[in-house]
């Protein structure tokens, strides 16, 4: 293996590390105060996003609670493989194949997450309606 490619794993799994860590000190955070990062839209708008209960989700998931977390944001729970899946593809071309650039399959794959993701947090809250 040559050494680009091992650069290239080790600069992937210390951002993964970093990841994890980050979220890992803001679920003891949140666990010990009760407190979480406020979501702006929400609060603006007395919506939801599409991303509102992420949060709750890992705390319920971290407490063990699998049916709280994935009724705090159906679609992360439901697309989550799908977004992992995706990631573990871009690290894989990024390290193997040395190519960082978006593929137009790609690009059309995120265009059709975005519009789900968009309707998702449209439905979500008209049929909270």
């Amino acid at each position: 293996m040559s050494q680009e490619k091992k650069n290239r794993i080790s600069a992937g799994l210390k951002t993964a590390a970093r990841l994890i860590g980050i979220g890992i000190l803001y679920l003891l955070f949140v666990k010990s105060t009760g407190r979480s990062i406020p979501c702006i839209f929400h609060f603006l708008t007395g919506y939801n996003c599409p991303g509102c209960g992420i949060t709750r989700a890992f705390t319920a998931l971290a407490a063990g609670d699998p049916e709280t977390a994935r009724q705090a944001n159906l679609f992360l729970w439901y697309t989550s493989p799908v977004i992992t899946g995706y990631g573990l593809y871009r690290f894989y071309k990024s390290v193997w194949k040395n190519d960082d650039a978006f593929s137009a399959s790609e690009i059309v794959f995120l265009t059709f997450f975005l519009i789900m993701t968009v309707t998702w947090g449209i439905y979500r809250n008209i049929h909270c309606i």
